[in-house]
């Protein structure tokens, strides 16, 4: 509230009045306020006040006061006339877009690679000279499998616009006797991104030969959040 002194003498002691609230919405408060709680105005001066209050629901608020005063030199009472404020706009909360409240995390592609990793575990070479059994989330069905050790490689694309925590791949409904170490165990993956896991699958002699359903699933701190079947055969 700005409040000007046209008179010709000072007013001393210019209090704002409670302010009554009008509009669509509402608003608690004040918080703060008046700041300054008084003032002292030269003739032809001006002060302001200000108030802080919580805003509502959506809509509009706005704010009807006036102020008083003593004159410094007559002794009389001034007050002004009650004036409202403009409309203050109280903006809705928006919710946030879908691709942010479930990111979209998806197994994208395991690998039987062509050729050996290197020791460096640098797989980028040699990722797409492999063959696929997922790509892209469309299942392939078959991995077939013998006695001993298949090294495949493992692919989650972050498609989200957020960086995603430990994320990993996992494997359920293994029968007994296979499994699967998995490195890095979990990472971080950036919005727009892929990481590649390298999965180390071994078999045991006392499997029995035949076909088996394997899920896998990609999941992050947030939970599955993609999972895909695949078969596996053992011969």
């Amino acid at each position: 509230m700005t409040v000007n002194n046209t008179g010709g003498e000072q007013v001393n002691n210019v209090t704002p009045s409670s302010l009554t609230l009008g509009g669509t919405s509402t608003a608690t408060g004040p918080v703060t306020g008046p700041s300054p709680g008084s003032a002292n105005i030269a003739a032809g001066g001006s002060a302001t006040f200000t108030w802080t209050y919580t805003a509502g629901a959506a809509g509009t608020v706005n704010f009807t006061g006036n102020a008083s005063g003593t004159g410094a030199t007559s002794g009389a009472t001034v007050a002004s006339t009650a004036n409202a404020s403009n409309d203050v706009t109280i903006l809705g909360k928006n919710p946030l877009p879908e691709n942010i409240l479930f990111p979209g995390v998806t197994l994208e592609r395991l690998i039987l690679p062509s050729g050996p990793i290197p020791i460096d575990g640098s797989i980028g070479a040699i990722i797409d000279t492999g063959t696929s059994i997922i790509i892209d989330g469309k299942e392939i069905p078959v991995l077939e499998l013998s006695e001993g050790t298949k090294i495949i490689i493992g692919q989650v694309n972050n498609k989200g616009f957020l960086t995603q925590t430990d994320a990993t791949i996992k494997f359920e409904k293994l029968p007994q006797g296979i499994s699967i170490g998995i490195d890095p165990q979990s990472q971080k993956i950036k919005a727009h991104s892929t990481g590649s896991y390298i999965l180390t699958i071994n078999v045991s002699p006392e499997v029995p030969e035949g076909e088996y359903l394997i899920t896998v699933i990609a999941s992050t701190r947030r939970g599955v959040l993609d999972t895909d079947t695949i078969k596996f055969v053992i011969s």
